[in-house]
């Protein structure tokens, strides 16, 4: 089939076949698309969704391999507002959606109005839409026009926010590896509008994803761990060896309990201190976990706790959750660019001391290159903390990789920056009750690197 422009619609409208581009800029009106629910209108040259939960398709033969881009936003003063796009979608609602997505917002009493916008990957399913993947993302907000694209090749899935060149998820996922609808939608609040809609074959230069993003972590039952004498991880290496015993005796625990991998954060100022004698303390560490059977994977930043990084520690205080945690590198580096350039060399150096020195260590699953890489929410709109946190990430990705090791790395996912920068998909879970995880239904390859179900005072 040749395209065929639809000049009797007045508008920049393409219909396509199924292996050709298409395109709309709703001059006028929904020529070629298609209402499947809600109310959906044309102002301004933008569709307009109005009202209750909403879907416009687009009226050509089902897709299956191909690059979908789209300008959307939302315009609502509530949290939970969602707009995006369709694809593989069939009459029965089943398919996958991408959709950006405001999780928070409020007004602090200082900052002003903030809010935590995501990008989310959903699949969805006849009883009900599932989560795969979100992230946090840059300079979103209610009322601005963003571009989101999807590229679908077999069951692989990638997600791009603004940034075209780079995804910021990716997904395997094969439960709809089948032609199906494009469509644009909103979710049940406020108002979304959409604009410079194409869909063509694949252009960019996309590779199928290599291991480990498809590897199965099923097998995987963690603690994070923090030897229960020191009160933070910062002290814990700091002073190492005269509680080995501790160590070991704890580690034993783990062992005696199911467990078969901890989690431990690593510090930038005790490499700063120690230096060569904190790669012997790591090595010892290592040592001690695999004579108990557990792997470990280690944290190289950390955007957690709120007690300025150094080497005195105070007593922890009763009934207050981590209250002697300290941030890696720290807040006051993480919140200015000058800092964090003037730091970058020295931490440059000790993530490639560190992960070269145990880069094909068998004992290490894998690199966290930041932990809950968030940032202060209330300063969403105010300060460069969140170009800072992408900044660190970039930086640490490529220091990791840049010393050949083939051990994957990962960043939090979630509402957190990690997954652009991240091997494969990990997520926290803070919900409450024994029930599933959320994000389980993205398959053996998605890992929960931290769990709590109990209250967490202070």
């Amino acid at each position: 089939m040749g395209l065929l422009v639809l000049l009797t619609c007045g508008i920049s409208c393409v219909a396509a076949a199924a292996d050709e581009k298409s395109s709309s800029d709703f001059a006028t009106d929904l020529a070629g698309w298609k209402i499947k629910e809600g109310t959906w209108t044309v102002r301004e040259g933008q569709a307009i969704a109005d009202g209750k939960f909403s879907v416009l398709v687009l009226d050509e033969p089902d897709r299956h391999d191909f690059e979908f881009s789209a300008d959307v936003a939302y315009h609502h003063d509530q949290p939970h507002a969602g707009v995006g796009i369709l694809f593989r979608f069939r009459d029965d609602f089943t398919g996958y959606a991408v959709c950006l997505r405001e999780i928070e917002k409020g007004v602090h009493p200082q900052f002003g109005p903030w809010e935590r916008p995501v990008v989310q990957l959903f699949r969805i399913d006849r009883d009900g839409w599932k989560v795969l993947q979100e992230s946090k993302v840059m300079d979103c907000r209610s009322g601005l026009s963003r571009r989101i694209k999807v590229i679908c090749q077999g069951p692989n899935l990638w997600v791009f926010y603004e940034d075209m060149e780079t995804p910021v998820l990716k997904e395997f996922d094969d439960q709809y590896d089948r032609p199906g609808m494009i469509g644009l939608f909103k979710d049940h609040a406020g108002t979304g509008s959409y604009d410079n809609v194409s869909i063509g074959p694949i252009t960019s230069a996309i590779k199928t994803p290599d291991p480990p993003l498809r590897t199965d972590w099923s097998w995987v039952r963690g603690a994070v761990y923090v030897r229960s004498n020191a009160v933070n991880s910062v002290e814990m290496w700091h002073d190492y060896w005269p509680h080995t015993a501790v160590v070991d005796r704890e580690l034993g625990y783990a062992q005696t309990y199911g467990f078969n991998m901890v989690q431990v954060y690593l510090h930038w100022l005790v490499w700063d201190k120690h230096r060569e004698e904190y790669l012997r303390r790591i090595d010892d560490f290592l040592t001690r976990a695999a004579a108990h059977g557990l792997k470990v994977n280690f944290i190289l930043w950390d955007d957690c706790g709120h007690v300025e990084p150094n080497l005195t520690f105070a007593a922890p205080v009763p009934g207050r959750h981590n209250s002697q945690m300290m941030p890696n590198p720290s807040h006051k580096i993480r919140d200015s660019r000058a800092e964090l350039l003037a730091h970058r060399d020295r931490f440059g150096d000790y993530v490639t001391s560190v992960v070269g020195r145990f880069k094909n260590d068998e004992r290490i699953v894998f690199w966290q290159l930041y932990n809950e890489c968030l940032g202060a929410k209330e300063q969403y709109r105010t300060n460069g903390t969140d170009a800072n946190l992408n900044q660190l990430l970039e930086w640490t990705r490529g220091w990791v990789k840049s010393t050949g090791t083939k051990i994957p790395v990962t960043a939090t996912g979630g509402g957190s920056y990690g997954p652009k920068y991240s091997d494969f998909y990990t997520y926290h879970s803070y919900s409450a009750g024994n029930g599933a995880l959320p994000n389980t239904d993205g398959g053996p390859e998605h890992l929960c690197t931290e769990r709590s179900t109990g209250p967490m005072p202070g």
